[in-house]
């Protein structure tokens, strides 16, 4: 699927969703290779590989490889720290995770910037509050502005939409 097939995939009651979707990707704060490697992550957190296939036309091999070993890592903490947070035990707390994230340390190949927003993104969806708030944070140590993390927040929300959307049409 392409951008102009997802566009024809919205239904016209939604045409909201395209316009903020095609905003958060075109004229946003961030970059738009970037903003499309945000939305290949986001699209993974939402299960929509029609999604995935539309922006991976849009930014580099490198920078959906990266999004992509987020999204992947975030399948796994976000679930593990919300958890933690449901189930409000402070022994369980105390246990290590053994999730295994060593491209994390990596930042998947790209730069750590850049990874940090793919995490943000897949957490996003994810609704991880413990990740979501500490890759703000760590966003924040690397320079990024409000207005970026608010761009990063409105692409994971139409990418989120529109991953529904596009499953009834």
């Amino acid at each position: 699927m392409d951008m102009l097939q997802l566009r024809d995939a919205i239904p016209s009651y939604a045409k909201d969703v395209w316009i903020t979707l095609d905003g958060a990707l075109n004229r946003s704060g961030l970059a738009p290779e970037v903003a499309a490697a945000a939305g290949i992550a986001a699209a993974i957190s939402a299960g929509s590989p029609q999604l995935v296939e539309a922006f991976q036309g849009l930014t580099t091999e490198a920078e959906a490889t990266a999004a992509k070993t987020a999204a992947a890592i975030m399948g796994m903490t976000n679930i593990w720290y919300s958890y933690l947070e449901l189930a409000d035990d402070a022994e369980l707390k105390t246990q290590p995770p053994q999730i295994r994230m060593q491209a994390y340390a990596t930042h998947g190949g790209v730069e750590k910037k850049h990874f940090e927003i793919y995490t943000l993104a897949a957490s996003i969806v994810g609704k991880c509050r413990g990740c979501v708030t500490g890759h703000i944070a760590e966003l924040k140590k690397l320079g990024i502005t409000a207005a970026e993390l608010r761009d990063i927040g409105k692409l994971a929300a139409a990418v989120n939409a529109t991953s529904k959307l596009i499953k009834l049409s």
